[in-house]
């Protein structure tokens, strides 16, 4: 199709020539046979016939012109000068009004689709909107077993765990060799010491815990991110 229109833009008076020999062709025998069939009638002499062969040929005359006429001005507008740039940009033109209509299609399609992406981002929202929730309920969990763990460390800033594994061995040996209210004392010790190693063993697992959910929790909103 393209060929077709560049073919005939750079052949456009070519073909209006050829348009108007075959016009006047055809005007040259319409007027032949008028003039023969006058002819055949004059030999009659019947004039009223004449006259309307006249008139019949006249009004033929203007149809041709009319013809001619509206040939040249349909013709005109489809001229180009011969530079690659102006056909282009002419093809470029009808190419966007023949896809006016597919555009139209598109965006009802599009339209459809952009509603169902709409659906998605909000079930994602709400998504997002819970684990931010429980990010922030552990969050606070976190904070409060901070400040458990660091009024625990200003209370026994020396405490090691290791040593106090070591020293509840070496009381528990005591204990049992021993008698009398030292033993007693040592006991008493011992069991604080064993209150408090729970206590930290339950912290250290909360701790662990919370460090998994901000894991989880970097890993979501990378992904929210992304999405």
């Amino acid at each position: 199709m393209d060929r077709f229109l560049y073919w005939y833009s750079q052949n456009n008076k070519i073909i209006i020539q050829f348009l108007c020999i075959c016009i006047g062709l055809v005007i040259i025998y319409f007027i032949y046979r008028i003039f023969f069939n006058l002819g055949e009638t004059a030999s009659d002499g019947d004039d009223g016939r004449t006259q309307l062969a006249n008139k019949q040929l006249a009004d033929l005359d203007k149809k041709i012109s009319k013809m001619m006429d509206h040939q040249v001005s349909t013709s005109k507008p489809a001229v180009f000068t011969g530079e690659a740039s102006e056909y282009e940009a002419n093809a470029k033109a009808d190419a966007l009004a023949e896809s006016a209509a597919a555009s139209a299609a598109a965006g009802a399609i599009a339209g459809e689709v952009a509603a169902e992406s709409q659906n998605e981002v909000a079930q994602l929202k709400k998504e997002l909107q819970s684990s931010v929730e429980i990010i922030a309920a552990k969050n606070t969990e976190l904070n409060t077993v901070k400040e458990k763990l660091i009024e625990h460390q200003k209370a026994m800033p020396n405490l090691n765990i290791q040593s106090t594994m070591d020293n509840l061995t070496s009381s528990s040996q005591v204990v049992i060799t021993g008698t009398g209210e030292n033993d007693k004392t040592l006991v008493a010790k011992i069991d604080e010491l064993e209150r408090k190693l729970n206590e930290y063993d339950i912290i250290s697992d909360d701790i662990a815990e919370l460090q998994s959910l901000r894991a989880e929790n970097a890993e979501l909103k990378s992904k929210a991110s992304a999405g």
